[in-house]
């Protein structure tokens, strides 16, 4: 056995990062909103009539036809609704929201600025729906802040605002 350095991995990372996992927009922001209305392992009456009304509500939604956002939503919350998928079909999402926010490298596929703030915000009005924040919620807000590279003022200042929306 030799005694390598990291650097002679570095081929290594490249093959490993190649193929890294992504979902088309509209699946990822629905992904992040189901997640969040799971993310204390349950999902309130309240908060799927927030996401159900979200769906119906989003622009960056409007384009697909109302059968194809409820498809989309029935294929999305088996993998959010299980514990042991959610993170990592949240954090897939949260990659591909921040893609889709930089935009691709053709004219067809636009940036589309501010997106991670939108569904990041959205998010947290499905947690903060029933008023009741537990620890699993508050710790879900913290990573798709993270992934969605959100600076954590900004993100706090959303959380302020939202919290007071659904206060009355």
């Amino acid at each position: 056995m030799n005694n390598s350095t990291p650097e002679d991995y570095s081929v290594l990372e490249q093959q490993l990062n190649r193929h890294r996992s992504s979902m088309p927009k509209e699946t990822a922001f629905i992904t992040i909103l189901a997640g969040a209305m799971y993310a204390d392992h349950r999902a309130h009456a309240a908060e799927m009539a927030e996401l159900d009304a979200l769906l119906n509500r989003v622009r960056m939604l409007q384009a697909m036809p109302a059968a194809d956002r409820v498809a989309r939503r029935d294929e999305v919350l088996p993998g959010v609704k299980d514990d042991k998928t959610r993170g990592d079909r949240v954090r897939i999402a949260c990659a591909s929201i921040v893609q889709a926010e930089k935009g691709g490298t053709g004219p067809n596929d636009p940036g589309m600025p501010n997106l991670a703030v939108s569904v990041f915000a959205h998010a947290c009005d499905i947690i903060y729906d029933d008023l009741d924040v537990t620890e699993l919620e508050k710790t879900f807000i913290r990573e798709i802040a993270k992934h969605l590279s959100i600076p954590a003022v900004d993100a706090a200042k959303i959380v302020e605002i939202i919290s007071k929306k659904n206060e009355y």
